[in-house]
């Protein structure tokens, strides 16, 4: 029973350590991309003045919260607008 016990638990450590690796790794690569996000969620024609609005609707506009589990949220957020049609990539 015990060998058992032994396995499991070095099997969910390793688990739990790949996990924190993978998130480690996608973090840094999201953070490290160029660009802004709104920007892109807007499309070519998008004007700074949408931009900015976009940046302040999805709570986009603080860097030193980015940077946080908020920050994240609030990356998702403006992934699930974009996804569900929140926000329009118009030319207008």
């Amino acid at each position: 029973m015990d060998a058992a016990f032994g396995y499991l638990a070095a099997r969910l450590l390793a688990a739990l350590l790949a996990l924190l690796a993978v998130s480690a790794i996608i973090f840094a690569a999201v953070e490290l991309l160029p660009g802004d996000l709104a920007a892109q969620l807007l499309g070519t024609y998008a004007t700074p003045e949408r931009i900015e609005a976009v940046r302040e609707q999805l709570d986009l506009d603080d860097p030193a919260r980015s940077a946080t589990p908020a920050g994240s949220a609030a990356r998702c957020r403006a992934l699930s607008a974009a996804r569900s049609g929140s926000i329009s990539r118009s030319r207008t």
